[in-house]
């Protein structure tokens, strides 16, 4: 049986960041962005760090049991390294998806919150043992706090499975107030970027850019057509 208990990460495990590997291997805008497997997982533990890797000096990096579940919060006035961020897509990813990546991170960053917030850049759980609710656990852990301290909290994810908390947890923003990557290819991926946030307002959203929406359904369709 898995321990359940939730405990504060003080220093960069590296067990920790091999869970969110495992945990984005199938994520869609994750394997857009490298779909080879070797490009891919020499591209997630950079990416990791960059993206939420301040979570562990600032003691908001949680994890579940053995590290079957992990969180990275980055709490108010700590934001991702973005210089990193860019260095580790300039050297990983396939030239022809750069530009279509770099609009969608724009779009995001448009809906980002200016007021002081939390910020949940990195939660994963490994394959073997998702839907058993530690994913729910760390964040019932994280939202504790920033309901004890008043402070909002937000996040994006580009896999829709993963926004199935209560709305009275976690308000989303969906369908025509959402933003949604849409395509004409059946079962094509990556499906969409959804807003989450919580505290006194929620987020609006809009649709991205067609030629975004355009890139991916143009790649995903002809690559489905090669295989």
């Amino acid at each position: 049986m898995v321990d359940s208990k939730v405990r504060v990460m003080s220093s960069d495990e590296f067990a920790a960041i091999d869970t969110i590997v495992l945990a984005f291997a199938a994520d869609p805008m994750a394997r857009w962005s490298w779909p080879g497997q070797t490009q891919f997982l020499r591209a997630l533990p950079r990416l990791s760090r960059a993206f939420g890797g301040e979570a562990f000096a600032a003691g908001s990096a949680y994890c579940v049991g053995d590290y079957v579940g992990v969180a990275l919060w980055l709490p108010p006035g700590i934001e991702p390294d973005e210089e990193r961020l860019g260095e580790v897509f300039q050297s990983t990813v396939e030239p022809s998806r750069l530009e279509s990546i770099s609009a969608i991170v724009g779009e995001m960053a448009k809906y980002h919150p200016q007021e002081p917030h939390w910020y949940l850049p990195l939660i994963g759980v490994d394959p073997m043992h998702q839907g058993r609710g530690h994913g729910d656990t760390l964040m019932t852990f994280a939202l504790e706090r920033c309901d004890r301290d008043r402070v909002p909290a937000y996040l994006e994810s580009s896999n829709p499975r993963n926004m199935s908390l209560p709305a009275t947890r976690l308000r989303t923003a969906r369908g025509n107030s959402g933003r949604i990557v849409t395509s004409d290819c059946a079962d094509a991926a990556p499906d969409s970027v959804v807003i989450g946030s919580r505290g006194d307002r929620s987020v609006a959203a809009e649709r991205l850019p067609d030629e975004v929406e355009s890139a991916f359904a143009d790649d995903v369709c002809r690559r489905r057509a090669v295989a």
